[in-house]
């Protein structure tokens, strides 16, 4: 089986990264895990996004500005679903996203998809108010190193992925 085509977008894995341990630091402080669920959830979306991305500027340099692709990503068909995690999971091709998610993952991912639109207010009355889990800290720092490993794999020599986990 040939390798899935890649465009790499390590400044938006780097992205992830940040607010993957932003809510892994907030999982430690009091009455915020809420707010490190939807960093969590911020940071699973922006790394499945590097991988349905295309490069707009500085193509393969630092700094490369990137943009999601919708043609990309098969299972998003709206604005609300290009922030859907589990939407842009399924979107992820096979044999690539085997490598980056765990069926375990996908279950949570299932079950948390819109956290980020749905959650992100909790005071607002059509906020669904499900219980705080931790795992989505835990995908997201997952995915990161998955992501990263694929990467460096594939040659990409963004000096922010070649240092990882360095950082």
């Amino acid at each position: 089986m040939s390798e899935v085509a890649l465009e790499f977008s390590p400044w938006m894995v780097e992205s992830a990264y940040k607010y993957a341990v932003a809510s892994r630091v907030l999982l430690n402080e009091r009455n915020l895990e809420g707010v490190s669920q939807i960093n969590a959830a911020l940071s699973i979306e922006i790394a499945l996004k590097a991988l349905l991305s295309t490069a707009t500027k500085n193509s393969g340099k630092v700094y490369q500005n990137s943009k999601f692709d919708k043609n990309k990503a098969e299972f998003v068909t709206s604005f609300r679903d290009a922030h859907d995690i589990y939407k842009l999971a399924c979107s992820i091709p096979e044999g690539l996203k085997e490598k980056i998610l765990s069926p375990r993952a996908l279950n949570i991912l299932q079950r948390y998809g819109d956290t980020f639109v749905a959650d992100r207010y909790r005071y607002e009355e059509c906020s669904r108010r499900r219980p705080i889990i931790t795992d989505l800290t835990f995908i997201a720092l997952e995915l990161v190193d998955n992501i990263v490993e694929i990467y460096k794999s594939r040659g990409c020599d963004d000096c922010w992925i070649i240092a990882y986990p360095n950082v």
